[in-house]
């Protein structure tokens, strides 16, 4: 079984082609969009089997200067878009961050449901 958090990245990454995507960790540099992959809780879904991850997406720009806030909307965009348009996977709030303060960021967060594989015996 593939990790949640692997998941979600896979998901991101078939709906963003153009944008890095992978799980949070260290970043030594920004070179193009970025959007890095948090989990922070799990909790049982509603129907049995299922869980709702609840985490972070942290969307950076790899532009800095003037043009650097309209391309980190812009990709803020693309990813609440990425969001909105799968069945299941909502966001609730979507907050201004920086990376190392100096990569401008939007901080989104989400709720994956996702059903485990089951292992066969």
């Amino acid at each position: 079984m593939s990790a949640p958090r692997d998941l979600i990245v896979e998901h991101l990454t078939a709906g963003l082609p153009d944008v890095k995507v992978r799980p949070a960790g260290p970043v030594d540099n920004v070179a193009g969009d970025l959007v890095l992959v948090r989990l922070d809780s799990v909790v049982p879904g509603i129907v049995k089997g299922r869980r709702d991850y609840t985490g972070s997406l942290l969307c950076v720009s790899g532009t800095t200067g003037d043009k650097s806030d309209d391309d980190v909307d812009d990709l803020l965009e693309d990813v609440l878009a990425v969001v909105d348009r799968t069945p299941g996977v909502t966001w609730s709030t979507a907050q201004r961050a920086t990376l190392d303060d100096q990569w401008p960021a939007w901080e989104v967060t989400v709720r994956y449901p996702i059903i485990p594989a089951v292992p066969t015996p």
